[in-house]
């Protein structure tokens, strides 16, 4: 059955002031409003000039426009037949469907099926804003067709200059229900120099992923030579996708590179192996593996959250792989790697709620001869159970921890002289806070049981150990607040005192005894702590005070923090005698910790934290840092940092726009096809008196491509660098970040 027709006679530019018009309706008896993609949707013309007959043949002229559902015909002259639906379009055409754009001289389609062709078009697809001309494009459906001749690009293509990159073929097919678009003997400039030629190239249309192979990695250093990696990414279905990367590196040979992702409802992951079936250089199969996978349990009735389980980790195939091969996706410590295994559920036990939670950690130290890392503890074994919940109805809460734990140290380790064995222990908290308006007290009693049954003997002959170390602390806290104005602004100060009494005592302890504490860094973080040691087996006599004072100073419209002050100090009431230095400490009043930052001045930040022997009168450490960021792409920042006795290094980096940019130094000047911004950063050891690391480089967008070229050089040693230089290119609209380097 024919759509229903709307013929709409609009005013000639003559006589469009007096706002008249003729509106007379041809309609197909029974038609009905469908929803916009629908068959059989009404055609409405809209044009200066109509003539024709009812059910047949309709001409229009004079800026016509036609819309039918979601496409959009536009022209000076329109031919249109009811029967067929088919429109013959002439003289400034301009077809609108989804989002994309063709203009051109002619255009025939069948307005339902929306097949037809088009003649001398230029396109656009509007999701990734690119677009170029073609011979002719010839409409297989909404979603498909084929364009003859064509360039793509997503440069500016209104004929002010050449595009920056331009790929031409002899035929481009698009299919946007599966979001491809393969050209035929794809040729690709850039800057006006070939840079590609392939007899078939795809990539997608729009920015969802597609199945196809990736930009190439070129790469060349000193441990493999020059080194080629081709990636093809596999879209395996919205939730999972896999990555394959053959590589050839001319010292080493071929190797295969493969990462797995994956998001399922209950479980997610992302795993990489990297594979070197035989190294050229040392003879042997090599190989690295790293990656994490996490999932939900079921949740158990009348708790809040179901269970959850976490495994990740990394692993190598021998010692010397961090040396010769990148161990960035290794994690932050390539020399020590860690694996583990982790399983929590919520439960609940006689009415409380609880977490029930085991672990297992393994370590793979990769060390050479020579080598003195001490390597963590492993957890053959870890199973705890934490309870905690409010007693009565005066505030009082308690908390227990109890866990089992199996320590074991690596196979490589034998020999050493720390013991292995079980520990099994129990934490207890108690605490009553107590709260009326900015006054808060909160007393806390707290016991640290643990057990041992070690493999080897202690130097006193024991191999069985248990002890119980209590703890008291009352913590109180004040929070004086007032309204002033400074600065020309409204402004909130606060006064916040803070004093925390803790009492601990003595009790035996073997320094041998450390599965899983060391020594907490002395500072504003844990000056508060009653525990000089993280973990379980070490625990730190008290009996001393801290107090401290905090003023801020806010803005009260807009509650952005404008100054923060601060002080504290620790008092010992008697000597302190387990302490993380091994030695007894006499001294009864600790360091002074002074903090201070600020952000008053417009588009400066300015931070500084303080430890000062009022015996020695210096500096026991100190960090400085300031900021300056007036806009978007211009950020400049130093700092300053000083340990007494251990180092003193210096930090400078930040971005800066060079040219291209607009007077109000964000976006582009206008006129402007390219913006180029500098980064750089380095870091200066003063001891040393020698560069630590050190990076330069220059960026360049130009709305449809981004660059960029980075100098860095790092030290591997007191008298060793490595150095690298890289190039980066991003084709918008085409490729990813196409990377080239090389290093030494």
């Amino acid at each position: 059955m024919p759509a229903a027709l709307t013929w709409i006679l609009r005013p000639s530019s003559r006589a469009r002031r007096a706002a008249w018009g003729l509106g007379f309706v041809f309609a197909a008896a029974g038609a009905v409003a469908e929803p916009p993609d629908g068959p059989n949707l009404p055609v409405q013309i809209e044009a200066e000039k109509f003539s024709g007959t009812p059910g047949g043949e309709a001409r229009a002229e004079g800026a016509v426009e036609l819309r039918r559902g979601g496409l959009t015909v536009r022209a000076d002259r329109l031919i249109y037949d009811s029967a067929t639906e088919r429109a013959l379009a002439e003289g400034r055409v301009t077809v609108s469907r989804d989002g994309n754009v063709f203009r051109g001289p002619a255009v025939q389609v069948q307005v339902e099926t929306f097949e037809g062709h088009f003649l001398q078009p230029d396109y656009e697809f509007a999701r990734r804003k690119t677009g170029g001309h073609a011979e002719r494009i010839d409409f297989d459906s909404r979603t498909r067709f084929r364009l003859t001749d064509p360039t793509y690009t997503s440069c500016p293509r209104d004929g002010s200059a050449d595009p920056d990159w331009l790929l031409t073929a002899s035929s481009l097919r698009v299919d946007l229900d599966a979001n491809v678009a393969v050209a035929e003997n794809a040729r690709l400039r850039f800057l006006g120099v070939p840079v590609l030629a392939l007899p078939v190239m795809t990539f997608p249309v729009t920015d969802e992923r597609k199945s196809g192979w990736l930009a190439p990695e070129l790469r060349i250093s000193s441990q493999s030579g020059v080194e080629v990696g081709v990636p093809y990414y596999w879209n395996a279905a919205p939730n999972r996708d896999l990555t394959l990367t053959p590589r050839m590196r001319a010292r080493r040979g071929a190797g295969l590179d493969v990462e797995a992702r994956y998001l399922e409802p209950a479980m997610s992951g992302q795993w990489t192996i990297e594979s070197l079936p035989h190294d050229s250089v040392t003879g042997s199969a090599r190989a690295a593996l790293h990656g994490r996978h996490e999932g939900r349990l079921g949740r158990i009735e009348g708790t809040p959250e179901p269970g959850r389980y976490e495994f990740a980790g990394a692993r190598v195939s021998d010692e010397g792989w961090w040396r010769d091969f990148d161990t960035r996706e290794l994690g932050p410590t390539p020399r020590l790697l860690p694996l583990r295994g982790r399983v929590e559920q919520p439960v609940r036990i006689a009415g409380m709620q609880a977490l029930a939670y085991g672990q297992v950690q393994r370590w793979q130290a990769v060390q050479a001869v020579g080598d003195t890392f001490v390597v963590p503890y492993q957890r053959a074994l870890q199973a705890g159970l934490r309870l905690a919940s409010p007693l009565g109805a005066a505030g009082l809460t308690w908390a227990v921890e109890t866990e089992l734990n199996r320590f074991t140290l690596p196979d490589d380790s034998a020999g050493s002289a720390r013991p292995t064995g079980q520990r099994l222990h129990l934490l207890g908290d108690l605490s009553l806070p107590w709260r009326a308006g900015g006054l808060s007290v909160i007393p806390r009693a707290g016991l640290n049981v643990a057990g041992y049954d070690l493999d080897q003997s202690l130097p006193d002959g024991r191999r069985s150990v248990l002890r119980a170390i209590p703890s008291f602390s009352v913590e109180s806290a004040l929070t004086f607040e007032r309204e002033t104005t400074a600065l020309g602004r409204t402004v909130r100060q606060t006064l916040e005192p803070r004093v925390v009494y803790t009492y601990t005592p003595v009790r035996p302890q073997s320094s041998l005894l450390a599965f899983d504490s060391a020594p907490v860094d002395f500072g504003f973080a844990s000056i508060y702590q009653a525990n000089d040691f993280s973990g379980i087996d070490r625990v730190s006599d008290a009996n001393r005070l801290n107090a401290g004072l905090v003023t801020r100073v806010l803005d009260a419209a807009a509650g952005v923090e404008l100054l923060r002050l601060g002080i504290v100090q620790r008092y010992l009431l008697q000597d302190q005698q387990v302490t993380p230095l091994g030695t007894a400490l006499t001294e009864r009043f600790s360091d002074v910790l002074l903090l201070g930052s600020t952000r008053v001045v417009p588009n400066w930040s300015f931070d500084a934290t303080l430890r000062w022997n009022a015996q020695v009168q210096r500096l026991v450490r100190s960090v400085f840092g300031v900021g300056y960021s007036p806009g978007p792409g211009r950020s400049l920042s130093g700092s300053h940092r000083y340990s007494r006795d251990a180092s003193e290094q210096v930090d400078f980096g930040g971005q800066w726009p060079l040219w291209g940019w607009n007077d109000a130094g964000s976006g582009f000047a206008p006129g402007c096809t390219r913006r180029w911004s500098g980064i750089g950063r380095a870091d200066y050891n003063l001891r040393e008196q020698r560069l630590t690391s050190t990076a330069l480089g220059l960026e360049i967008d130009a709305q449809c491509w981004k660059g960029r070229v980075v100098a860095q050089r790092t030290s591997t040693g007191v008298n060793q660098f490595a150095t690298q230089l890289q190039f980066q290119i991003e084709l918008t609209g085409l490729t990813g970040m196409m990377g080239f380097g090389a290093s030494r």
